[in-house]
């Protein structure tokens, strides 16, 4: 308080600053940088992890900064300096745990001592009036929503160029890009594309000879069965387990290493949408050029970031270092790939590596213990039943009526007596699947050991 007090008195004793002056508080005097406002922002959100509420009190105090001072221009010079300062100060005013100011300057490309006095002309020029009430905090929240078209959300109707699951039965379905002009062929009748614009997904349509299909959202539970297979898969079983294991929550970081058909990346990008975000690499330009236009069919692209590089010779690109939340491996040779997961984690984080054989486990459990602790292993088995409704038929007995312990229906006539029905009875019957699948890996788990 006292040394506030002796900054007010300081600054009281400069005349106030004409409307000029109030422009180039701020002004970078150095070469305007060459990033584009979205890019900053992107660089401070990758960097700092403020949370999303930090963004939006820091709109507010933009908005209350311009009020404030109607003799401030924003302009090319000074919008980077005044967004890093403003977030900074939203972060502290939002979050119990904060990076300090040299860390910010370091994220924003500024000297500790110009943010430190970039921070006291904000918060002066602001009158200290850094309280945001529910009132105004949702009313901007409610303004910066992400566009609804771009959530990732089925509640809407379908559209010309949507991605559609086209479902005949739990065995067969298939992908289907919307286009008004086409048209579906199969065994029930021919169905036009122009009728499906307009319905909402989960709508039953009807084909020319009165069969019909189900129109579903692309899910990532859907999208596994439908997708193609480029390589060999995470079901639904493993992908889970995974998605839990590796405590994926909305917001966070996950760098994977073996793209592959992209199923796990599609469940990733769920996990961690809407500000979140997946990277992911794989050694095939080829493979993971299709995993990019699949990423883009789906609606994902803004989620997931897909690269070529080899992990397992090159490790991850240092950039990522101590950012990501989580990391998975789905490597011939997962320990070569362990040492640079551990420098790309923050502190706590976890990692995951899937091994279809036990070898591969031991080899990766053994380099696991140099920098990870809590180093588990599970083999997920998945066992799915077929539920039936059947007939069962009746044994006829002595009597007019079937034998056992199953009731008999009885249907009474006009002149009081009694008549047994025939029909046969039934019953729901739950039978193990064919189709169970066995042994599809192993996943072992560790967390990344907190520096004392």
């Amino acid at each position: 308080m006292a040394r506030t007090e002796r900054i007010a008195r300081k600054k009281k004793k400069n005349n106030s600053p004409d409307c000029n002056n109030l422009s180039s508080i701020f002004d970078c005097f150095r070469e305007i940088p060459d990033l584009t406002i979205q890019s900053y922002l992107e660089r401070i959100f990758r960097y700092t992890r403020a949370a999303p509420s930090v963004y939006v009190v820091a709109y507010v105090y933009i908005d209350r900064f311009c009020h404030n001072n109607p003799g401030f221009r924003i302009n090319a010079r000074n919008v980077h300096r005044l967004l890093i300062t403003t977030i900074m100060v939203a972060s502290k005013y939002v979050e119990d745990m904060n990076y300090r100011n040299s860390y910010f300057a370091r994220v924003g490309g500024l000297t500790t001592n110009e943010l430190n006095k970039l921070e006291v002309e904000f918060l002066f020029m602001m009158g200290f009036k850094l309280h945001v009430n529910i009132l105004v905090f949702l009313k901007t929240f409610k303004m910066l929503a992400i566009d609804p078209a771009k959530k990732i959300s089925f509640n809407r109707l379908i559209s010309n160029g949507d991605l559609v699951i086209v479902y005949e039965r739990h065995d067969n379905m298939k992908p289907i890009t919307v286009c008004e002009s086409s048209v579906l062929q199969n065994r029930f009748g021919v169905f036009k594309h122009s009728e499906w614009i307009g319905k909402p997904f989960g709508s039953k349509v009807f084909s020319n000879k009165g069969g019909f299909v189900y129109l579903l959202a692309p899910t990532p539970e859907l999208w596994t069965l439908v997708l193609s297979h480029r390589t060999q898969i995470l079901y639904i079983a493993d992908i889970s387990f995974v998605v839990m294991y590796l405590e994926v929550v909305p917001g966070c970081v996950v760098l994977e290493s073996g793209t592959g058909s992209g199923s796990l990346t599609t469940s990733l990008a769920r996990a961690v949408a809407p500000t979140g975000h997946v990277y992911t690499f794989d050694f095939h330009e080829q493979r993971a050029g299709s995993a990019r236009e699949d990423f883009e069919r789906t609606g994902l692209s803004s989620l997931i970031s897909v690269g070529v590089r080899d992990i397992q010779g090159e490790g991850f690109p240092d950039e990522f270092a101590g950012l990501a939340d989580a990391v998975f491996l789905d490597l011939p040779q997962p320990w070569l790939a362990i040492p640079s997961a551990a420098k790309m984690l923050k502190q706590d984080g976890t990692l995951c590596s899937f091994s279809p054989c036990i070898e591969q486990v031991q080899r990766s459990c053994e380099t696991l213990q140099t920098s990870f602790t809590d180093v588990r292993t599970f083999e997920v088995l998945l066992r799915t039943y077929e539920i039936r409704e059947e007939r069962l038929d009746g044994i006829t007995g002595e009597g007019s009526g079937p034998n056992g312990s199953l009731p008999c229906k009885r249907r009474q006539c006009s002149d009081g007596s009694n008549v047994i029905s025939s029909s046969p009875a039934s019953c729901v019957m739950a039978r193990p699947s064919g189709e169970a699948r066995g042994h599809t890996g192993y996943l072992t788990f560790a967390r990344l050991k907190c520096l004392s």
